[in-house]
């Protein structure tokens, strides 16, 4: 979570034009251009106004039911996520047995290896002084929203603390995505393999990605996901969201794709991003109370 009068002021000012639009700073070589896809406008698909909810640092659909969402509170809340109704009642809530959460910034869902899972990331660290951060994985459960075993990494970075809020995992093998929050240089982009074992694991820095403009707080990546069908990864930033094709020679480099930049809904202090269990929305929200989410149709 950053201060909030910066992402205010900065959005405040892109509503009213004062800002030039954001652009996507490329390096070469780029794979491809992406796959002519086009997003509609975001509206809003419900409101949360449930009081356990203070503020949804990450979005994550159902790979059970495509009506559920997930979405989870920043920093300070035990460990739980609150699975959410079409009409934005907390329809359960989700206890993750036997953690501790420190600063939960993500989630994530995937089918991986035929099995429906979740991901919630307790990767934040505004000081970057974590020795190591965590990711802990379950299975999606089901009516009875009784979570099972919890499937605990312990992360630590190659190159020393970072800060970071963006958590996405490939079902195409489970490898797991974190990427940087940093604004005036390159996120650092960071894997860990689907053969992983839960306990201590050291994180492969695989490369890195500038999205959003020239102004440093436009470039903070608060969250991302992968399509259900392993063949788009999104990113976001407060301003903006970005869409990268994952075909050819970009499987494994998805981030040197030239993405899509995609339109969202002015939110504040926005740090969730989601496709939907179809792969043809994505869901957005932000960390006010109570929290609209908001849904942007891909045609």
């Amino acid at each position: 979570m950053r201060p909030r009068r910066v992402c205010w002021l900065l959005a405040a000012a892109l509503a009213a034009g004062c800002l030039p639009p954001a652009q996507v700073q490329t390096r070469a070589p780029r794979f491809a251009p992406p796959a002519r896809r086009s997003y509609g406008q975001p509206v809003v698909h419900c409101v949360v106004r449930d009081p356990r909810l203070k503020e949804s640092s990450g979005l994550a659909s159902s790979r059970l039911r495509s009506e559920w969402l997930y979405t989870h509170n920043d920093s300070g809340d035990t460990p739980r996520v609150f699975r959410i109704g079409p009409d934005g009642r907390v329809v359960a809530e989700l206890v993750l047995p036997g953690i501790r959460a420190g600063d939960c910034e993500d989630i994530a869902s995937a089918v991986v290896a035929g099995r429906p899972y979740l991901y919630l990331g307790d990767i934040g660290d505004n000081e970057r002084q974590r020795p190591s951060v965590r990711i802990h994985r379950f299975l999606e459960p089901g009516e009875d929203a009784k979570v099972g075993k919890v499937e605990s990494f312990e992360l630590v970075y190659p190159d020393g603390p970072r800060d970071a809020e963006a958590l996405l995992v490939d079902p195409a093998g489970g490898d797991v995505y974190v990427v940087e929050m940093v604004g005036g240089r390159p996120a650092g982009i960071y894997r860990l393999p689907g053969s992983a074992k839960p306990g201590r694991n050291r994180l492969q820095r695989v490369g890195e990605v500038t999205v959003g403009g020239e102004m440093a707080e436009a470039q903070m990546i608060t969250a991302g996901d992968i399509s259900p069908d392993g063949r788009h990864a999104v990113l976001r930033t407060y301003l903006a969201a970005f869409e990268f094709d994952f075909t050819g020679a970009a499987r494994r480099e998805w981030w040197r794709a030239r993405p899509n930049r995609i339109r969202t809904a002015f939110e504040i202090q926005s740090e969730a991003i989601a496709y939907s269990m179809d792969g043809r929305s994505l869901f957005t929200s932000s960390e006010v109370s109570p929290c609209p989410i908001h849904r942007i149709p891909i045609r």
